[in-house]
């Protein structure tokens, strides 16, 4: 599980690094160079190979585009 702790989402800026990004979206780095990697994350902006951001907007946005309603509803998606 990520590792840095968040005090309050009003605290964090625009732009989260990777890091940022995961602990905001309780998943692990790597979590997110996976789905980067398969096309299936939050969509970033790449400054750098070493540098990665997310806008906040983007990780709600995708959040939301995650959500189900049941099991169901999930094994379907997974199946597309």
């Amino acid at each position: 599980m990520p590792s840095e702790a968040i005090a309050s989402v009003s605290d964090l800026p625009r732009r989260l690094r990777r890091r940022q990004a995961a602990a905001y979206l309780n998943v692990t780095v790597g979590y997110l160079e996976k789905a980067a990697v398969a096309g299936d994350g939050p969509p970033y902006l790449r400054l750098s190979p070493k540098l990665v951001l997310y806008e906040r907007s983007d990780l709600d946005a995708w959040l939301a585009s995650k959500r189900v309603r049941s099991t169901a509803e999930a094994k379907a998606r997974e199946a597309a």
